[in-house]
């Protein structure tokens, strides 16, 4: 069996949504930053016990005063994928106004947490606070890297093994 979920990645500005976008699907990381305008579509095959899993992933501009107008591009999404900079507390704050936002449009989309940055040294403070913090708020909570691959595929794998069963 073969299924397609579009996934929507949501966070700030420079938290890493473009680079766990390129590591899902091309395994690639890149040091130059370019700021997402609009959106970026990637995409990726999970083979999920028998099912083939299209996880179609929207790397969607970030910055609070956007995410109420482009709501298109939340319709119709299966899962959406809130990202922090642990090194940021601005960031790990910011998670909470963007889930006021979705949730009251997409009660039952499958939502999960990628603290990200997580290559940084010194910050497992911050890391334990965000996720006392959101534990009770997300489906799945993921300490991750793009720049250092960790955590980037168990997370979209994780997603995708929730849709089929």
């Amino acid at each position: 069996m073969k299924i397609s979920k579009k996934i929507c990645l949501i966070g700030d500005e420079s938290v890493g949504k473009t680079s766990i976008s390129m590591r899902f699907a091309d395994d690639q990381f890149s040091e130059s930053y370019k700021a997402t305008i609009g959106v970026k579509l990637f995409q990726r095959e999970l083979k999920i016990d028998e099912t083939s899993v299209n996880m179609i992933v929207w790397d969607i501009q970030g910055g609070k005063e956007l995410i109420s107008s482009p709501q298109q591009y939340y319709r119709a999404a299966h899962g959406l994928i809130f990202v922090c900079d642990i090194s940021n507390p601005e960031s790990i704050e910011n998670i909470s106004f963007y889930q006021n936002i979705v949730k009251k449009k997409y009660p039952t989309t499958q939502k999960i947490l990628l603290l990200n940055k997580t290559d940084l040294i010194n910050f497992s403070k911050q890391e334990e606070q965000a996720f006392e913090r959101y534990k009770e708020s997300f489906d799945l909570i993921f300490k991750t890297s793009a720049k250092n691959d960790i955590g980037i595929t168990t997370a979209f794998t994780s997603l995708a093994s929730r849709f089929i069963s």
